[in-house]
């Protein structure tokens, strides 16, 4: 089975070849120098280094949707920005600020 490298050195493997690695999309791949070769394997999430968490949240809650919350409508007056001249907690205050400042130039 031949792979092909691209200019990028980037590679695509065969399907038939990471689903017999066990990897999914988000995987990682490790690949291992030996005396004959590479030894490829799919590393999954290190579940000891989870296990400080344990405990730190309710059973019973459920996951966290991203997807879900970007598809939220979210209130400019419940957005933070940031100016050089100075921080503004909300959306009403940037616009207050800005309309001082112009009647100053005025």
């Amino acid at each position: 089975m031949l792979i092909k490298v691209t200019s990028k050195r980037q590679v695509t493997f065969p399907a038939a070849v990471l689903e017999a690695l066990g990897a999914v999309p988000g995987s990682h791949l490790e690949i291992q120098p030996r005396a004959d070769g590479f030894l490829l394997r799919a590393r999954g999430i290190d579940r000891s280094k989870l296990a400080p968490l344990r405990g730190m949240i309710k059973k019973g809650t459920k996951p966290f949707d991203i997807e879900a919350f970007r598809e939220q409508r979210h209130e400019p007056e419940n957005r933070y920005s940031i100016s050089k001249s100075a921080v503004f907690t909300t959306e009403t205050q940037r616009t207050q600020r800005f309309g001082k400042m112009m009647r100053n130039t005025l």
